[in-house]
Protein backbone atom coordinates (compact mmCIF):
# COMPACT_ATOMS: atom_id res chain seq x y z
CA UNK A 1 0.00 0.00 0.00
CA UNK A 2 1.15 3.53 -0.70
CA UNK A 3 1.70 4.37 2.98
CA UNK A 4 4.46 6.93 2.34
CA UNK A 5 2.31 9.05 0.02
CA UNK A 6 -0.23 11.59 1.23
CA UNK A 7 -3.41 10.41 -0.45
CA UNK A 8 -5.81 13.01 -1.81
CA UNK A 9 -8.58 10.91 -3.37
CA UNK A 10 -7.27 11.54 -6.88
CA UNK A 11 -5.72 9.08 -9.29
CA UNK A 12 -4.29 9.06 -12.79
CA UNK A 13 -5.20 5.98 -14.85
CA UNK A 14 -3.27 5.40 -18.08
CA UNK A 15 -5.26 2.91 -20.16
CA UNK A 16 -5.00 2.96 -23.95
CA UNK A 17 -8.39 1.33 -24.57
CA UNK A 18 -10.47 3.24 -22.01
CA UNK A 19 -13.91 4.28 -23.33
CA UNK A 20 -14.94 5.74 -25.69
CA UNK A 21 -12.17 3.76 -27.41
CA UNK A 22 -13.87 0.48 -28.41
CA UNK A 23 -12.84 -3.03 -27.44
CA UNK A 24 -12.61 -5.44 -24.51
CA UNK A 25 -9.35 -3.82 -23.38
CA UNK A 26 -11.33 -0.95 -21.88
CA UNK A 27 -13.78 -2.94 -19.81
CA UNK A 28 -11.64 -3.58 -16.72
CA UNK A 29 -10.79 0.05 -16.08
CA UNK A 30 -14.17 1.38 -17.16
CA UNK A 31 -15.64 -0.76 -14.38
CA UNK A 32 -13.04 0.12 -11.75
CA UNK A 33 -13.26 3.83 -12.60
CA UNK A 34 -17.05 3.63 -12.29
CA UNK A 35 -16.86 2.33 -8.73
CA UNK A 36 -13.82 4.43 -7.78
CA UNK A 37 -15.82 7.50 -8.80
CA UNK A 38 -18.86 6.33 -6.83
CA UNK A 39 -16.56 6.07 -3.82
CA UNK A 40 -15.55 9.71 -4.19
CA UNK A 41 -12.27 9.27 -6.04
CA UNK A 42 -11.51 11.75 -8.81
CA UNK A 43 -10.28 9.63 -11.72
CA UNK A 44 -8.21 11.27 -14.44
CA UNK A 45 -7.78 8.93 -17.40
CA UNK A 46 -5.35 9.16 -20.30
CA UNK A 47 -6.62 7.02 -23.15
CA UNK A 48 -6.06 6.75 -26.89
CA UNK A 49 -8.01 9.15 -29.06
CA UNK A 50 -10.86 7.28 -30.73
CA UNK A 51 -10.53 7.58 -34.51
CA UNK A 52 -13.03 4.77 -35.04
CA UNK A 53 -16.71 5.22 -35.89
CA UNK A 54 -17.42 2.65 -33.16
CA UNK A 55 -17.62 3.46 -29.48
CA UNK A 56 -17.08 1.36 -26.40
CA UNK A 57 -20.08 -0.57 -25.13
CA UNK A 58 -18.98 0.52 -21.64
CA UNK A 59 -19.34 4.26 -22.30
CA UNK A 60 -22.20 4.56 -19.79
CA UNK A 61 -19.94 3.29 -16.99
CA UNK A 62 -17.74 6.36 -17.38
CA UNK A 63 -20.58 8.90 -17.23
CA UNK A 64 -19.68 10.41 -13.88
CA UNK A 65 -18.34 13.91 -13.09
CA UNK A 66 -15.56 12.26 -11.08
CA UNK A 67 -14.25 10.58 -14.25
CA UNK A 68 -12.29 13.01 -16.39
CA UNK A 69 -11.00 11.57 -19.67
CA UNK A 70 -7.99 13.09 -21.42
CA UNK A 71 -7.75 11.52 -24.91
CA UNK A 72 -4.24 11.42 -26.36
CA UNK A 73 -3.33 11.13 -30.02
CA UNK A 74 -0.36 8.79 -29.85
CA UNK A 75 2.29 9.32 -32.54
CA UNK A 76 1.14 7.94 -35.89
CA UNK A 77 -1.75 6.22 -34.08
CA UNK A 78 -4.15 6.99 -36.92
CA UNK A 79 -1.83 5.56 -39.55
CA UNK A 80 -0.97 2.45 -37.54
CA UNK A 81 -4.54 1.64 -36.56
CA UNK A 82 -6.08 0.35 -39.81
CA UNK A 83 -8.74 3.08 -39.80
CA UNK A 84 -9.10 3.28 -43.59
CA UNK A 85 -8.87 1.02 -46.61
CA UNK A 86 -7.99 3.77 -49.09
CA UNK A 87 -4.95 3.30 -51.29
CA UNK A 88 -3.16 6.42 -49.99
CA UNK A 89 -3.79 5.38 -46.39
CA UNK A 90 -2.41 1.90 -46.98
CA UNK A 91 0.68 3.28 -48.73
CA UNK A 92 1.48 5.74 -45.93
CA UNK A 93 0.74 3.12 -43.26
CA UNK A 94 3.10 0.68 -45.00
CA UNK A 95 5.78 3.37 -45.22
CA UNK A 96 5.58 4.07 -41.48
CA UNK A 97 5.85 0.38 -40.61
CA UNK A 98 8.77 -0.05 -43.00
CA UNK A 99 10.67 2.81 -41.36
CA UNK A 100 9.84 1.55 -37.85
CA UNK A 101 11.21 -1.87 -38.79
CA UNK A 102 14.63 -0.22 -39.06
CA UNK A 103 14.41 0.89 -35.42
CA UNK A 104 13.90 -0.68 -31.99
CA UNK A 105 10.28 0.50 -31.93
CA UNK A 106 7.26 -1.68 -32.67
CA UNK A 107 5.39 -1.43 -35.98
CA UNK A 108 2.27 -2.61 -34.10
CA UNK A 109 2.13 -0.24 -31.11
CA UNK A 110 2.00 3.52 -31.58
CA UNK A 111 2.69 3.74 -27.84
CA UNK A 112 6.26 2.55 -28.47
CA UNK A 113 7.11 5.79 -30.29
CA UNK A 114 5.13 8.10 -28.00
CA UNK A 115 7.29 8.43 -24.89
CA UNK A 116 7.68 12.20 -25.05
CA UNK A 117 4.03 13.12 -25.63
CA UNK A 118 2.80 10.55 -23.09
CA UNK A 119 5.12 11.79 -20.35
CA UNK A 120 4.27 15.42 -21.10
CA UNK A 121 0.54 14.64 -20.88
CA UNK A 122 0.96 12.70 -17.63
CA UNK A 123 3.14 15.34 -16.04
CA UNK A 124 0.74 18.14 -16.96
CA UNK A 125 -2.25 16.33 -15.40
CA UNK A 126 -0.29 15.25 -12.30
CA UNK A 127 0.89 18.79 -11.58
CA UNK A 128 -2.39 20.53 -12.40
CA UNK A 129 -4.46 18.20 -10.21
CA UNK A 130 -1.90 17.37 -7.52
CA UNK A 131 -1.99 13.61 -8.19
CA UNK A 132 0.38 11.19 -6.48
CA UNK A 133 -1.04 7.79 -7.49
CA UNK A 134 -0.79 6.42 -11.04
CA UNK A 135 -2.03 3.13 -12.49
CA UNK A 136 -0.84 2.00 -15.92
CA UNK A 137 -2.72 -0.73 -17.75
CA UNK A 138 -1.54 -1.63 -21.23
CA UNK A 139 1.41 -2.75 -23.31
CA UNK A 140 5.01 -2.90 -22.01
CA UNK A 141 6.07 0.32 -23.75
CA UNK A 142 3.35 2.39 -22.12
CA UNK A 143 3.98 0.82 -18.72
CA UNK A 144 7.72 1.46 -18.98
CA UNK A 145 7.24 5.11 -19.94
CA UNK A 146 4.80 5.67 -17.07
CA UNK A 147 7.27 4.30 -14.51
CA UNK A 148 9.79 6.84 -15.85
CA UNK A 149 7.60 9.51 -14.23
CA UNK A 150 9.05 8.47 -10.87
CA UNK A 151 12.34 10.12 -11.87
CA UNK A 152 10.77 13.58 -11.78
CA UNK A 153 7.79 13.25 -9.43
CA UNK A 154 7.09 11.61 -6.08
CA UNK A 155 4.56 9.03 -7.20
CA UNK A 156 3.17 5.65 -6.28
CA UNK A 157 2.98 3.73 -9.57
CA UNK A 158 1.05 0.50 -10.02
CA UNK A 159 1.33 -1.64 -13.13
CA UNK A 160 -1.92 -3.47 -13.87
CA UNK A 161 -1.73 -6.63 -15.98
CA UNK A 162 -4.88 -7.76 -17.78
CA UNK A 163 -2.78 -9.93 -20.11
CA UNK A 164 0.73 -11.23 -20.29
CA UNK A 165 2.90 -9.79 -23.05
CA UNK A 166 6.33 -11.39 -23.28
CA UNK A 167 4.79 -14.75 -22.38
CA UNK A 168 2.07 -14.84 -25.02
CA UNK A 169 2.76 -17.06 -28.05
CA UNK A 170 1.31 -14.29 -30.19
CA UNK A 171 4.37 -12.24 -29.31
CA UNK A 172 7.29 -14.45 -28.31
CA UNK A 173 6.75 -16.95 -31.14
CA UNK A 174 6.38 -14.14 -33.70
CA UNK A 175 2.85 -15.36 -34.35
CA UNK A 176 0.86 -12.46 -35.88
CA UNK A 177 3.39 -10.11 -34.25
CA UNK A 178 6.80 -10.28 -35.92
CA UNK A 179 9.64 -8.30 -34.37
CA UNK A 180 13.29 -7.98 -35.32
CA UNK A 181 15.91 -8.93 -32.73
CA UNK A 182 16.40 -5.25 -31.92
CA UNK A 183 12.64 -4.71 -31.52
CA UNK A 184 12.20 -7.81 -29.40
CA UNK A 185 15.03 -6.75 -27.11
CA UNK A 186 13.34 -3.38 -26.52
CA UNK A 187 9.93 -5.05 -26.09
CA UNK A 188 11.37 -7.26 -23.32
CA UNK A 189 13.46 -4.43 -21.86
CA UNK A 190 10.34 -2.27 -21.51
CA UNK A 191 8.48 -4.89 -19.52
CA UNK A 192 11.48 -5.69 -17.33
CA UNK A 193 12.15 -2.02 -16.57
CA UNK A 194 8.51 -1.32 -15.74
CA UNK A 195 8.46 -4.26 -13.33
CA UNK A 196 11.70 -3.12 -11.71
CA UNK A 197 10.71 0.53 -11.36
CA UNK A 198 7.04 0.30 -10.37
CA UNK A 199 5.97 0.19 -6.74
CA UNK A 200 3.43 -2.62 -7.04
CA UNK A 201 1.96 -4.98 -9.61
CA UNK A 202 -1.67 -6.05 -9.90
CA UNK A 203 -2.81 -8.90 -12.13
CA UNK A 204 -6.01 -10.70 -12.98
CA UNK A 205 -4.54 -14.22 -12.76
CA UNK A 206 -2.26 -16.03 -10.33
CA UNK A 207 -0.23 -17.72 -13.14
CA UNK A 208 0.68 -14.26 -14.49
CA UNK A 209 1.89 -13.22 -11.04
CA UNK A 210 4.01 -16.36 -10.75
CA UNK A 211 5.70 -15.69 -14.11
CA UNK A 212 6.29 -11.99 -13.54
CA UNK A 213 7.60 -12.33 -9.99
CA UNK A 214 9.97 -15.17 -10.97
CA UNK A 215 11.35 -13.29 -13.97
CA UNK A 216 11.71 -9.91 -12.31
CA UNK A 217 13.03 -11.06 -8.94
CA UNK A 218 10.69 -8.51 -7.36
CA UNK A 219 9.42 -9.37 -3.89
CA UNK A 220 6.22 -11.35 -4.36
CA UNK A 221 4.52 -9.39 -1.57
CA UNK A 222 4.43 -6.49 -4.05
CA UNK A 223 2.23 -8.51 -6.43
CA UNK A 224 -1.52 -8.55 -5.88
CA UNK A 225 -4.31 -10.61 -7.37
CA UNK A 226 -7.36 -8.53 -8.24
CA UNK A 227 -9.30 -10.35 -10.97
CA UNK A 228 -11.90 -9.10 -13.35
CA UNK A 229 -15.47 -9.57 -12.24
CA UNK A 230 -19.12 -9.01 -13.03
CA UNK A 231 -21.09 -5.82 -12.60
CA UNK A 232 -24.51 -6.77 -11.31
CA UNK A 233 -25.96 -3.62 -12.89
CA UNK A 234 -25.28 -5.20 -16.30
CA UNK A 235 -27.85 -7.93 -15.68
CA UNK A 236 -30.93 -5.89 -14.85
CA UNK A 237 -34.00 -5.98 -17.09
CA UNK A 238 -32.98 -9.08 -19.05
CA UNK A 239 -35.91 -10.12 -21.23
CA UNK A 240 -36.78 -13.79 -21.42
CA UNK A 241 -38.02 -14.70 -24.88
CA UNK A 242 -41.42 -16.33 -25.15
CA UNK A 243 -40.40 -19.18 -27.39
CA UNK A 244 -41.86 -22.64 -27.67
CA UNK A 245 -38.93 -23.79 -29.78
CA UNK A 246 -37.28 -27.04 -28.73
CA UNK A 247 -34.02 -26.01 -30.44
CA UNK A 248 -30.96 -26.18 -28.18
CA UNK A 249 -28.96 -23.02 -28.84
CA UNK A 250 -25.21 -22.97 -28.16
CA UNK A 251 -24.25 -19.29 -28.05
CA UNK A 252 -21.05 -17.29 -28.31
CA UNK A 253 -20.78 -13.50 -28.42
CA UNK A 254 -17.36 -11.98 -29.02
CA UNK A 255 -14.25 -12.13 -31.17
CA UNK A 256 -12.89 -15.44 -32.40
CA UNK A 257 -9.20 -14.64 -32.69
CA UNK A 258 -6.74 -16.45 -34.99
CA UNK A 259 -4.82 -19.33 -33.48
CA UNK A 260 -5.92 -21.47 -30.54
CA UNK A 261 -9.46 -20.12 -30.19
CA UNK A 262 -10.32 -20.33 -33.89
CA UNK A 263 -8.82 -23.84 -34.06
CA UNK A 264 -10.82 -25.11 -31.08
CA UNK A 265 -13.99 -23.63 -32.51
CA UNK A 266 -13.39 -25.21 -35.91
CA UNK A 267 -12.74 -28.60 -34.32
CA UNK A 268 -16.05 -28.45 -32.50
CA UNK A 269 -18.02 -27.07 -35.46
CA UNK A 270 -16.58 -29.73 -37.76
CA UNK A 271 -17.72 -32.41 -35.33
CA UNK A 272 -21.17 -30.80 -35.25
CA UNK A 273 -21.23 -30.78 -39.06
CA UNK A 274 -20.35 -34.50 -39.18
CA UNK A 275 -23.21 -35.18 -36.76
CA UNK A 276 -25.65 -34.42 -39.57
CA UNK A 277 -24.52 -37.58 -41.38
CA UNK A 278 -24.32 -39.69 -38.23
CA UNK A 279 -27.59 -38.68 -36.59
CA UNK A 280 -29.65 -36.09 -38.46
CA UNK A 281 -32.48 -36.09 -35.93
CA UNK A 282 -30.03 -35.21 -33.16
CA UNK A 283 -28.29 -32.60 -35.36
CA UNK A 284 -31.62 -30.91 -36.01
CA UNK A 285 -32.10 -30.29 -32.29
CA UNK A 286 -29.08 -27.95 -32.14
CA UNK A 287 -28.14 -24.53 -33.39
CA UNK A 288 -24.78 -22.83 -32.89
CA UNK A 289 -25.04 -19.04 -32.94
CA UNK A 290 -21.97 -16.79 -33.07
CA UNK A 291 -22.05 -12.99 -32.83
CA UNK A 292 -18.68 -11.37 -33.53
CA UNK A 293 -15.71 -11.09 -35.83
CA UNK A 294 -13.51 -13.97 -36.92
CA UNK A 295 -10.52 -14.66 -39.19
CA UNK A 296 -11.11 -15.02 -42.93
CA UNK A 297 -10.00 -18.67 -42.91
CA UNK A 298 -12.56 -19.43 -40.19
CA UNK A 299 -15.36 -17.97 -42.27
CA UNK A 300 -14.15 -19.86 -45.37
CA UNK A 301 -14.34 -23.19 -43.51
CA UNK A 302 -17.92 -22.49 -42.46
CA UNK A 303 -18.90 -21.68 -46.03
CA UNK A 304 -17.28 -24.90 -47.21
CA UNK A 305 -19.26 -27.02 -44.74
CA UNK A 306 -22.58 -25.27 -45.50
CA UNK A 307 -24.02 -26.26 -42.13
CA UNK A 308 -27.31 -24.36 -41.96
CA UNK A 309 -27.49 -24.85 -38.18
CA UNK A 310 -24.36 -22.74 -37.66
CA UNK A 311 -25.32 -19.06 -37.65
CA UNK A 312 -22.47 -16.53 -37.92
CA UNK A 313 -23.40 -12.88 -37.53
CA UNK A 314 -20.34 -10.66 -37.85
CA UNK A 315 -20.04 -7.47 -35.86
CA UNK A 316 -20.87 -6.75 -32.25
CA UNK A 317 -24.14 -6.49 -30.40
CA UNK A 318 -24.85 -3.94 -27.72
CA UNK A 319 -24.05 -5.47 -24.34
CA UNK A 320 -27.71 -5.69 -23.35
CA UNK A 321 -28.55 -7.56 -26.55
CA UNK A 322 -25.64 -9.95 -26.00
CA UNK A 323 -26.78 -10.69 -22.44
CA UNK A 324 -30.35 -11.34 -23.60
CA UNK A 325 -29.11 -13.77 -26.27
CA UNK A 326 -26.97 -15.54 -23.70
CA UNK A 327 -29.78 -15.72 -21.16
CA UNK A 328 -32.08 -17.26 -23.76
CA UNK A 329 -29.61 -19.89 -24.94
CA UNK A 330 -29.09 -23.37 -23.54
CA UNK A 331 -25.28 -23.12 -23.30
CA UNK A 332 -22.71 -20.36 -23.38
CA UNK A 333 -19.58 -21.32 -25.33
CA UNK A 334 -16.28 -20.56 -23.60
CA UNK A 335 -13.03 -20.81 -25.55
CA UNK A 336 -9.64 -19.57 -24.37
CA UNK A 337 -6.02 -19.63 -25.61
CA UNK A 338 -3.81 -22.43 -24.29
CA UNK A 339 -1.80 -20.09 -22.05
CA UNK A 340 -4.99 -19.24 -20.12
CA UNK A 341 -6.16 -22.80 -19.52
CA UNK A 342 -5.20 -22.48 -15.83
CA UNK A 343 -6.57 -18.96 -15.38
CA UNK A 344 -9.85 -18.60 -13.48
CA UNK A 345 -11.64 -16.72 -14.94
CA UNK A 346 -11.63 -14.84 -18.24
CA UNK A 347 -14.12 -11.98 -18.43
CA UNK A 348 -16.78 -13.80 -20.44
CA UNK A 349 -16.97 -16.56 -17.83
CA UNK A 350 -18.41 -14.13 -15.28
CA UNK A 351 -21.47 -13.58 -17.45
CA UNK A 352 -22.05 -17.33 -17.63
CA UNK A 353 -21.48 -17.89 -13.92
CA UNK A 354 -23.65 -14.98 -12.81
CA UNK A 355 -26.51 -16.09 -15.05
CA UNK A 356 -25.93 -19.74 -14.04
CA UNK A 357 -25.60 -20.57 -17.70
CA UNK A 358 -24.31 -24.10 -18.54
CA UNK A 359 -20.86 -23.82 -20.15
CA UNK A 360 -19.59 -25.55 -23.27
CA UNK A 361 -15.81 -25.36 -22.97
CA UNK A 362 -13.56 -25.49 -26.04
CA UNK A 363 -9.90 -25.51 -25.14
CA UNK A 364 -6.91 -27.14 -23.56
CA UNK A 365 -7.48 -29.12 -20.37
CA UNK A 366 -6.45 -27.22 -17.25
CA UNK A 367 -7.86 -25.60 -14.14
CA UNK A 368 -10.70 -24.02 -16.13
CA UNK A 369 -11.96 -27.33 -17.54
CA UNK A 370 -11.38 -28.98 -14.16
CA UNK A 371 -13.51 -26.35 -12.40
CA UNK A 372 -16.31 -26.84 -14.93
CA UNK A 373 -16.19 -30.64 -14.69
CA UNK A 374 -15.87 -30.92 -10.91
CA UNK A 375 -18.72 -28.49 -10.26
CA UNK A 376 -20.89 -30.05 -12.97
CA UNK A 377 -21.72 -26.71 -14.54
CA UNK A 378 -20.88 -27.63 -18.13
CA UNK A 379 -18.96 -29.90 -20.48
CA UNK A 380 -15.52 -29.74 -22.01
CA UNK A 381 -15.51 -30.80 -25.66
CA UNK A 382 -13.09 -33.59 -26.55
CA UNK A 383 -12.47 -33.83 -30.33
CA UNK A 384 -11.74 -37.55 -29.92
CA UNK A 385 -15.15 -38.23 -28.41
CA UNK A 386 -17.89 -39.59 -30.64
CA UNK A 387 -20.01 -36.65 -31.80
CA UNK A 388 -23.21 -38.64 -31.37
CA UNK A 389 -22.41 -39.36 -27.72
CA UNK A 390 -21.33 -35.80 -26.96
CA UNK A 391 -24.41 -34.11 -28.40
CA UNK A 392 -26.69 -36.65 -26.70
CA UNK A 393 -25.03 -35.57 -23.47
CA UNK A 394 -25.70 -31.90 -24.25
CA UNK A 395 -29.31 -32.67 -25.17
CA UNK A 396 -29.85 -34.24 -21.74
CA UNK A 397 -27.85 -31.68 -19.78
CA UNK A 398 -30.77 -30.70 -17.58
CA UNK A 399 -30.34 -34.06 -15.81
CA UNK A 400 -26.67 -33.71 -14.93
CA UNK A 401 -25.81 -30.00 -14.75
CA UNK A 402 -26.14 -28.01 -11.56
CA UNK A 403 -25.09 -24.70 -10.10
CA UNK A 404 -24.76 -25.24 -6.37
CA UNK A 405 -25.77 -22.50 -3.99
CA UNK A 406 -22.26 -22.44 -2.54
CA UNK A 407 -20.61 -21.79 -5.91
CA UNK A 408 -23.10 -19.10 -6.80
CA UNK A 409 -22.74 -17.28 -3.47
CA UNK A 410 -18.95 -17.51 -3.62
CA UNK A 411 -18.87 -16.06 -7.12
CA UNK A 412 -21.30 -13.26 -6.31
CA UNK A 413 -19.26 -12.27 -3.26
CA UNK A 414 -15.69 -12.64 -4.54
CA UNK A 415 -16.13 -11.51 -8.12
CA UNK A 416 -18.55 -8.61 -7.74
CA UNK A 417 -16.70 -5.69 -9.36
CA UNK A 418 -18.03 -3.36 -6.65
CA UNK A 419 -16.28 -5.48 -3.99
CA UNK A 420 -13.15 -5.85 -6.12
CA UNK A 421 -13.03 -2.07 -6.53
CA UNK A 422 -12.99 -1.64 -2.76
CA UNK A 423 -10.06 -4.05 -2.57
CA UNK A 424 -8.24 -2.02 -5.19
CA UNK A 425 -8.97 1.25 -3.39
CA UNK A 426 -7.64 -0.28 -0.20
CA UNK A 427 -4.43 -1.24 -1.99
CA UNK A 428 -4.11 2.31 -3.34
CA UNK A 429 -4.80 3.82 0.07
CA UNK A 430 -7.90 5.57 -1.27
CA UNK A 431 -10.64 3.63 0.52
CA UNK A 432 -13.04 5.59 2.71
Amino acid sequence: MASDITMNKKILIVCYSFPPFPGIGGRRWAKFAKYFAENGVECHVISAFNYSKSKSIWNADTDNPNIKIHPLKFRFQYWMGLYSSSFSYRIFSKLIRTVLNLTKYSPYFSTSISKKILLEKCTSIIREHNIDTVVASGDPYMQYYVTELKKTSKLHVIIDYRDTWNDRPKYYLDKFHKLSNKQRAFFEFSENESLKNCDEVVSVYEPIIDKLSARSGKNKTLFHLIPNGFDKNDYTNIKALNSNSSTITLYFGGNISPGDIADYFLGFLESFTHLKKQNKLLWEKFRVEINGDCPAYFEEELKKWNNTNIILQKGFLAFGQYIEKLENSAFGILSIPDEYSDCLFITKAYDYLYLEKPILYLGKKGLVSKFIDENRIGYAFNPDENADNFFEKLANSNITLQYTKAINEKIREEYDIANLSKRYLDLLGLKN
